[in-house]
């Protein structure tokens, strides 16, 4: 029996803690799971507090009192509005969405930071018209036709209708962390759930590769 609380940002939400939440009710049925959707700033504002265990999360910049432990890293993805004519490429490269409306993540972000390095490393001018802070809230904008969004690659995009998704080739990558306070141990039952979300961060990552 006890509690075991997860706090998570949407993609590793909707992607990871499922299949680790699987594997965990399967060994122990009786231990109670609660999970958190929640930007970084409030996973760690949980971790301090004692509110959440653990937390995963698309940045291992955190302050020194949260532990990050980087469990693995994903790129990012473009999503396509429905009929859009680079649907017939099978991956796109940043030269590719010059010039198109862009969806992306708001500015003086990790992501947003990462994709300008990229972008002017590649000597490529990206300039997003529609700004969003969490990937998941791009989905209906692609699908409303507003624009191709360049977002992570972990959310499991395939599972919404209208949507092309396409790998970002030569793009930069998210580290992906399993958070933890250093003021608090963890419980038996909190130290087997690190050990099933690393597991199954190593095999979704494994068959984004296989993809």
């Amino acid at each position: 029996t006890g509690l075991v609380r997860v706090a998570a940002s949407p993609p590793p939400a909707m992607a990871i803690l499922p299949r680790a939440f699987t594997a965990f009710r399967a060994q122990h049925p009786d231990i109670l799971l609660r999970s958190h959707s929640a930007p970084i700033a409030a996973i760690v504002d949980m971790l301090r507090a004692g509110d959440a265990s653990l937390g995963v999360a698309m940045d291992d910049r955190l302050p020194p009192d949260i532990e990050a432990e980087v469990i693995g890293s994903i790129g990012f993805a473009c999503l396509l509005p429905a009929g859009h004519a680079l649907q017939r490429r099978t991956e796109l490269r940043l030269a590719d969405l010059a010039g198109e409306e862009l969806i992306s993540y708001r500015g003086n972000t990790r992501p947003a930071d990462e994709l300008a390095h990229a972008a002017r490393a590649q000597g490529v001018a990206l300039s997003p018209s529609l700004e969003i802070d969490a990937s998941i809230s791009a989905v209906g904008f692609v699908q409303a036709g507003l624009g191709i969004a360049l977002v992570d690659a972990l959310l499991p995009w395939q599972l919404f209708a209208g949507l092309g998704v396409r790998p970002l080739a030569a793009g930069p990558e998210f580290p992906i962390a399993l958070l933890t306070s250093r003021a608090r141990a963890l419980s038996r039952a909190d130290e087997m759930m690190r050990d099933e979300i690393r597991t199954a961060c190593s095999a979704i990552l494994h068959e984004h590769r296989r993809a």
